[in-house]
């Protein structure tokens, strides 16, 4: 699964690429290592119908029979999950939001020493990923949010068994608007075409920096 992404995007690029308006300015550092625990910014429908730009932890800190917390907060969530159980219903009904994405990394799951792969649209553009959030008490609401995972493509399939839910750009404003029901919005959630994508082989991730998105043999 996608345990790692780069957003090295920055803010005013978010903002033009998901149609958010320039009110709120949150903070951001280009990023190209991002794992659970850290902070992203995340496009959702604000108080008043409007989009803005949230800057949220990545994982959900939810005891759930179907999220698998043993490592810690649950990064993703697979989208039939979302069918089952009354919180997660909830979540998937009020709390849709988008998460920017310029690369996935994907590697075996079982091969802790392969080589990891890198995903990103062919065209170069930052995807939005379907993810939904919770507000965070502790933390003075401002929240976490996991991504939404689907069966993967013809390409990720050789990796791995699920790949994030990557929304088409006509189709993210239908996901985040609060009219569309719960099951129009499931029916969004898809594999992303393997040609419109492009992969290539990375270095096994440390540190940060555009160098993990480089090419190797």
């Amino acid at each position: 699964m996608c345990e790692r992404f780069a957003l090295h995007s920055d803010m005013a690029s978010i903002r033009a690429r998901f149609s958010v308006g320039t009110k709120a300015r949150p903070e951001w550092t280009p990023r190209w290592n991002l794992e659970r625990g850290d902070e992203a910014p995340i496009i959702r429908r604000g108080e008043h119908g409007r989009r803005e730009i949230a800057v949220l932890k990545w994982g959900l800190e939810l005891n759930h029979p179907l999220l698998n917390i043993n490592e810690g907060p649950a990064t993703g969530i697979a989208a039939h999950s979302l069918k089952r159980g009354a919180l997660l219903t909830s979540l998937f009904e009020t709390k849709r939001c988008i998460l920017p994405l310029d690369a996935f990394y994907v590697g075996p799951p079982l091969a802790s020493k392969a080589r990891p792969w890198a995903f990103a649209l062919d065209d170069a553009q930052t995807m939005g990923a379907a993810a939904i959030w919770l507000p965070d008490p502790e933390r003075n609401g401002v929240g976490r949010f996991a991504i939404i995972l689907t069966s993967p493509n013809e390409s990720i399939a050789l990796l791995n068994e699920c790949m994030p839910a990557i929304l088409f750009p006509e189709h993210e404003r239908e996901w985040l608007s609060t009219k569309t029901r719960s099951s129009a919005a499931y029916n969004l959630i898809k594999p992303y075409p393997a040609d419109l994508m492009r992969a290539w082989p990375v270095a096994r991730l440390k540190g940060e920096g555009p160098g993990l998105l480089a090419r190797v043999a």
